[in-house]
Parts: structure tokens; sequence; C-alpha cells
């Protein structure tokens, strides 16, 4: 309330606004609630702690207690979870609610763990991860936030992700290979996103999947070295022919989604397009940090464009930051040795001051231009 009423102090002055209407806003927001977000963030945490804490109880006499007795225990928590939630939605208690969510999800992928455990069932980590996904679906699509569709997305991702390592039929393609894992993550998250917002009505999990592609995206940009995930031809040309693949149906869903205008629509296919050539560049013979470098420059760019025509200010600058620390590490990378230099350190030194000024300088009107772009 303090910054606000700053503000409008501000704006009173500036003449935008009147003395009444600054404390019709004042009042209006006085008797508001404080945020929930924070609220739950809390409880999320302290139910969190509770768990450990009881998980820690339980692993310290853990041979003392016999099977009957975990698995019993197991489902009557679950049982209560659930009901509890069930309870809290109808009465309208929504932080409560949330909470309960993110606890059950919590506690289905533990009773799987359990139930290997207490049946010596020798199930791998990716199929304990998707099995618990697959069953608690329906607790991610009925949440309202974004706690739990947040977690459910990163159980089933990890699932994935793990499945590259342990399962037979995807070590054909990917040998183990962490990078190329890691290349394939934003795809599976756009496609996952795509068939959720055309099959359901969960915003929160749609949601979920779209910052996975944002942030496993970067991640990606901003590897160094793909040549290594490469290495081996018969390897590579799998993983080109999976990454392409996935190219093609995420094409698709954007050409026929009705969420986006065109010249949006190409700016997402220039994205995809260029993902995908960045990540294949060895497959071309361009497997050198330099090329890398100037493609992911290319697709961060395009993407805070696309973000930018969303209204989205602050991921668009978080994108413009990354392309000038990309730009400086290929200016490290290009000047080799010299940059090491006392001379070239200094050089160095000036132009990262200099980067940052025009960037504290310009980039509201660069927001403002590259919104103007997609219009």
């Amino acid at each position: 309330m303090a910054k606000l009423e700053t503000e409008l102090k501000e704006w009173v002055t500036r003449g935008f606004l009147t003395e009444e209407q600054s404390r019709v806003i004042q009042n209006y927001e006085s008797t508001k609630t404080s945020s929930s977000w924070f609220m739950s963030g809390l409880l999320i945490l302290g139910a969190v702690i509770i768990g450990i804490g009881v998980i820690s109880v339980i692993a310290s006499n853990w041979a003392q207690i016999p099977d009957a007795a975990k698995l019993f225990l197991d489902f009557l928590i679950l049982a209560i979870l659930a009901l509890s939630a069930i309870r809290a939605e109808r009465d309208g208690q929504s932080v409560v609610f949330e909470v309960l969510l993110v606890s059950l999800l919590m506690m289905v992928l533990a009773s799987i763990g359990l139930i290997s455990q207490v049946y010596n069932t020798g199930g791998k980590l990716h199929q304990a991860l998707l099995f618990s996904s697959f069953i608690t679906l329906g607790v991610a699509l009925v949440s309202r936030k974004f706690f739990a569709p947040f977690l459910w997305s990163g159980i089933f991702m990890a699932g994935l992700s793990t499945a590259g390592f342990e399962s037979e039929v995807a070590r054909l393609f990917f040998e183990k290979n962490t990078t190329a894992i890691l290349a394939l993550n934003p795809l599976m998250a756009a496609i996952a996103a795509g068939c959720l917002a055309r099959f359901t009505t969960s915003r929160g999990l749609t949601q979920a999947f779209r910052w996975w592609i944002l942030w496993a995206g970067i991640a990606v940009l901003l590897v160094q070295e793909l040549d290594s995930a490469f290495s081996n031809y018969y390897s590579r040309e799998g993983i080109v022919k999976v990454l392409y693949g996935f190219g093609v149906l995420i094409a698709i869903d954007v050409l026929t989604c009705q969420g986006f205008r065109k010249i949006q629509k190409g700016m997402l296919l220039a994205v995809l397009g260029g993902f995908l050539i960045a990540c294949s560049l060895p497959s071309f013979g361009l497997g050198k940090s330099l090329h890398h470098g100037i493609a992911s420059i290319v697709v961060l760019s395009l993407a805070g464009i696309f973000l930018a025509s969303l209204h989205a200010r602050g991921l668009f600058q978080l994108l413009v930051s990354l392309v000038g620390l990309r730009f400086l590490v290929l200016y490290f990378q290009a000047f080799g040795g010299l940059a090491t230099t006392g001379v070239g350190l200094i050089i160095s030194g000036v132009f990262v001051i200099g980067s940052a000024i025009l960037w504290n300088k310009y980039r509201n009107q660069l927001t403002v231009w590259a919104e103007g772009m997609t219009r």
C-alpha cells in the first residue's frame, strides 16, 4: 500500500487523477485481502515441512513397522487428503483446497515408492513418475491456481526425460545423451500445452506447460556446445528425426490455432524453425560454438518479439537481456586470448558498461517497438 500511495500522489500531482479518484482507489485497495499467492506458498511450504518430518519419524522406525501397517497408514493419509480437498472445495476455501491438492500429488508419488518397496516390484524411476502423472491428472485439472499444475507438469516432464535414459526404445535414439534429451523438453511441453488448450478448460495446466516451453527452450539455447550431443552419426540421425517429427506436430498445431493472428503464427513458426536448426547444426557441419551462438541469438530475439506481441513486457525484456548476455559470450569467444589481457579486459569492461547503459536507457522504447512490429 505504501508504494501505491506514493504513486497515487505522483499521479495526482501530474494531473492523471483527481483527489477524489485517488481516495476511491485507496479505499478499494485497502479492502482487498492480502495476496493469496504468498499465503498459499507459506501453507504449501509448511505442508512440505510437516511431510518431511512425518517421513523422518517413520524412516527412523521403518524396520519395526509391519508392511500391512505401512500400507494402511499410507492409504488412510491419501483418503484424508482427498476427502479434505473435496470439503475445502465445497466450502469455498480455495487456498486450503490448493494446498491439499499439492500434498495429494506428493503423497501419491510417495505411495508408489512405498508399494514398490513393500512388494519389491523393482520398477524404474520413469515408470513411477509417468504412472503417478497418469493417475493424478484429474488433480491437476481441477486446480484453479498454478502450484498443483506446475508440480504435476514437473513430475510428468521429469518422467519423460528420465525415460530417455532408462527406456530401451529411447536408447536407440538418444544413447543416454543428456543434451539431446534436454533439447526435446520444450518440444514435448509445446505439444502438451497445445493438446490441453484444445481439449480441456484447465488454464493452469496449460500455462504450466507454456512455462516449461520457455524455460526449457532457454536452457537449450544457452548450452555452449551441442556438437558432443550429436557426435555419433546414427544417434545424431535418430535424434534429428525425432526433433523434426515433433516440430511438424507443433507447426500443425500453430497453423490451426485460432488464438493467434497470422503474423503471430509466423513468428511462432520462425521461432520453432530456428530452434530446430540450432539443435541440429552439427548435422549440417556447423557444430561450432560461434554457429550455435548466432542461432541462439536469432531464436531468442524472435521469441522476445512474439512475447512482446502478447504484451508480456517482463518476459520480453528478460529475453533481450539474455540476447545481450549471449552477445557478450560470443565477444569473449571471438577475441579469445585477447580478452584475457590487460587491454582486452579494459575494452571488455567498457563494452559491458556501455551495453548496460544503452539497455537501461532504451529498453522501454525497444519494448514499444517490438510490440508494434506484430500489430
